[in-house]
């Protein structure tokens, strides 16, 4: 199931990248499932997506939600495809593992994480496969050109559907306890982010 939901957004990131688009705000409630008795994924809110004018990307502001930043946005460097790579691998590490890879209780701590690609591979299920755990070690690259590109992403040993693959995916079972406890928090996290504060409702 993860890995057919990751497939899906990459779908839909080819799609952008192909047209010079990247859209710089992949986090969960942005990746939403069309209807709950299949698992078709779509990719929406676009606020933060932009043309670009080269694979590398501009330079833009550090703003969105800490955790899922890429390096290069925290660093204030050009900003492109690769940063779009960089948060499918936040998305597959949370699906994973039920965790906010680089996540901490201050921003700054957050981008210190980001910088240095700090995070706790032991967070992850212990039955995770070994394509899986390659597949993140190949996106969550500190250098945004040694990342995989999205092409060669789709193309990865962990998406194939050869029965052998198939196979050593479904016997990767494990308990949803932990990700039903990150939606919550997350969902908490992300409402206290966007309420409206008291003045701008009085000004209104």
């Amino acid at each position: 199931m993860v890995s057919s939901i990751i497939k899906q957004v990459l779908d839909a990131l080819q799609f952008l990248h192909h047209r010079g688009i990247v859209h710089l705000n992949l986090q969960p409630d942005n990746v939403i499932m069309q209807s709950r008795r299949r698992l078709d994924i779509k990719l929406i809110d676009f606020g933060r997506a932009r043309k670009i004018s080269s694979y590398d990307g501009d330079k833009i502001e550090r703003d969105g939600t800490a955790e899922f930043m890429a390096p290069e946005k925290v660093q204030n460097d050009q900003v492109g495809v690769p940063a779009d790579i960089w948060g499918v691998g936040v998305l597959t590490f949370i699906l994973l593992s039920g965790v906010s890879p680089f996540r901490a209780d201050a921003d700054q701590d957050t981008y210190a994480n980001i910088t240095h690609v700090r995070y706790d591979a032991h967070s992850l299920y212990h039955n995770v496969t070994k394509y899986a755990l390659k597949f993140l070690y190949q996106i969550l690259k500190r250098n945004a050109k040694s990342r995989l590109t999205t092409d060669e992403c789709l193309e990865h040993r962990w998406f194939q559907l050869n029965a052998p693959m198939i196979k050593v995916r479904k016997s990767a079972v494990f308990s949803t306890d932990k990700l039903k406890t990150f939606e919550e928090e997350y969902i908490k996290r992300r409402m206290i982010g966007s309420s409206t504060p008291d003045a701008l409702i009085r000004a209104y």
